[in-house]
């Protein structure tokens, strides 16, 4: 995003709903996988010239990998993408 920014560009029609979350247990620290959608969207130049599209996925995973940040709480160290496509 701070990309798009910088180059005067922005996101049009994107959009996510949380289908699920669940905390990993066996980890340590905090691991939390979500499954989600994501509407498709484009990436909009600053002349109003569409640059990219994507489709909409559904049932994509993510795992976050949390870190706790002594004054600020939970902070997210890494992202990854889930391709296990089980949904949970």
């Amino acid at each position: 995003m701070n990309s798009l920014a910088r180059d005067g560009e922005r996101e049009s029609g994107a959009g996510t709903s949380i289908r699920e979350a669940n905390r990993i247990t066996g980890e340590s620290g905090m691991v939390i996988r979500i499954d989600f959608d994501q509407t498709a969207f484009s990436v909009v130049a600053k002349d109003g010239s569409v640059r990219k599209s994507y489709p909409a996925e559904n049932h994509s995973g993510m795992v976050f990998f949390l870190r706790w940040a002594d004054r600020r709480g939970w902070a997210i160290q890494e992202i990854q993408v889930d391709a296990s496509g089980d949904g949970a």
